[in-house]
């Protein structure tokens, strides 16, 4: 079993940590990169910011934004498809963004395939 991976990307702006044991990935950013363009607008929505995109490909997982809707005091949370689409949708620009920028270096590619594989 390979041990826990923690790492920045740009020191104190955003970290990634995988997490073994159960198998998930983090990703945090601080305030610099969750309110960028490119988190904003560029890789993500006003709903679905990037940096949590890029958590849920990270985790395999498509996004699903809900909104929440209250009817005599009672929350029930409605899937919007409008912003579920456009979240999956930055979300494939940004997969297909990494996949353009792990393969420019070969280097790069190297390193990220044996990190990669060591956390499988």
């Amino acid at each position: 079993m390979c041990p826990d991976i923690s790492f920045s990307v740009v020191p104190t702006a955003i970290q990634i940590a995988h997490l073994a044991t159960d198998a998930l990935w983090s990703v945090d950013g601080d305030r610099s990169v969750t309110a960028s363009v490119a988190a904003s607008s560029d890789y993500g929505t006003d709903r679905a910011n990037g940096v949590w995109l890029l958590e849920q490909a990270l985790n395999l997982k498509s996004p699903t934004i809900y909104d929440v809707i209250v009817t005599d005091g009672k929350e029930e949370r409605v899937l919007n498809q409008d912003e579920t689409l456009a979240a999956r949708e930055k979300q494939q620009r940004l997969k297909e963004r990494f996949r353009a920028w792990i393969f420019v270096d070969p280097d790069r590619t190297e390193r990220l395939v044996r990190f990669y594989n060591f956390a499988y």
